[in-house]
C-alpha cells in the first residue's frame, strides 16, 4: 500500500471533519499546523518541491477568495479566530494549516476544503 503523504493526511482529515461538522458530528481529532520545512528533502511520498508547490498553491486560492470576496487580513482573521499574522503566513505560502483551520478559512472564504487544496 502506497503510504499518504503528511500533507494528504491533513487534507483527508479536515476533509472528514468538516463533513462530521455538516453532520452536526463532534470531531475532536487534534491537528497541527504544518510549517513548511525547506531543509527536508522528502515529505512522506512528496519531495520537498512537491509539497512547496501545493503550499504555493493554497496560498494562491486565499489571496484570490480574499480579492474575490473583499475581505481583509483583519477580517478573515477574526473570522477564524486566529492571528493575522497566522492568516498572513497562509497567504504567503510560509505555513500551510491544519485541518480545523482549513474548515474555518473555508467557511470564511465562502468555499470547501476541497476547493483550497485542489
Amino acid at each position: 500500500m502506497i503510504q499518504q503523504s503528511e500533507r494528504q493526511r491533513t487534507v483527508s482529515t479536515a476533509k472528514r471533519t468538516e463533513q462530521a461538522a455538516d453532520a452536526s458530528v463532534d470531531s475532536n481529532t487534534p491537528t497541527a499546523e504544518k510549517p513548511v520545512n525547506k531543509n527536508t528533502a522528502e515529505v512522506g511520498n512528496n519531495t520537498e518541491a512537491e509539497t512547496q508547490q501545493q503550499t504555493d498553491k493554497l496560498a494562491a486560492k486565499i489571496r484570490n477568495l480574499m480579492t474575490e470576496h473583499n475581505i481583509t487580513l483583519a477580517q478573515l482573521s477574526e473570522a477564524c479566530n486566529t492571528a493575522q499574522s497566522n492568516i498572513s503566513r497562509y497567504r504567503n505560502a510560509r505555513h500551510y494549516p491544519g485541518g480545523e483551520m482549513l474548515i474555518k478559512l473555508a467557511k470564511a472564504l465562502n468555499t470547501t476544503v476541497e476547493n483550497l487544496t485542489e
